[in-house]
């Protein structure tokens, strides 16, 4: 790929990681002081844990990818590090975005079975609309 296009790219799928990352940690931080433990409680915190690190993961392989495509980095052979770099921080990516629809979808379950259900669909319809567009 270009160089060009592979930086743009970067800097906008930073810019999304960056905001569902902010997301994500406010939802830790709220979730941790929830006195509820139950199944529930604990798939949303892990979803939320782990959607918190995988946007992280994200953000820091995008900053490595606008880094090696900026012209003229200073070490030798910076395509052997992109392709690495780029799918560590695409399976961050979609790790996040995995984990942040698990999240919303088990929402709804704290608070009844009706809701539940609803946040379910709604999570997967979401997740098949964004996979659809990837």
């Amino acid at each position: 790929m270009d160089p060009a296009y592979l930086r743009e790219l970067a800097k906008q799928t930073l810019f999304v990681c960056g905001i569902l990352e902010g997301f994500s940690i406010s939802a830790v931080v709220t979730l941790l002081g929830y006195e509820r433990h139950d199944r529930v409680m604990a798939i949303i915190f892990c979803a939320a844990i782990l959607s918190t690190a995988a946007f992280l993961l994200a953000i820091f392989g995008m900053t490595g990818v606008i880094m090696l495509t900026t012209e003229g980095y200073p070490l030798p052979n910076p395509e052997a590090d992109l392709r690495a770099t780029r799918n560590i921080a695409s399976v961050g990516l979609l790790l996040g975005i995995l984990s942040i629809t698990t999240l919303l979808s088990a929402s709804g379950w704290v608070k009844s079975k009706r809701l539940g259900w609803f946040t379910t669909v709604v999570g997967v319809l979401l997740l098949i609309a964004i996979m659809r567009m990837m």
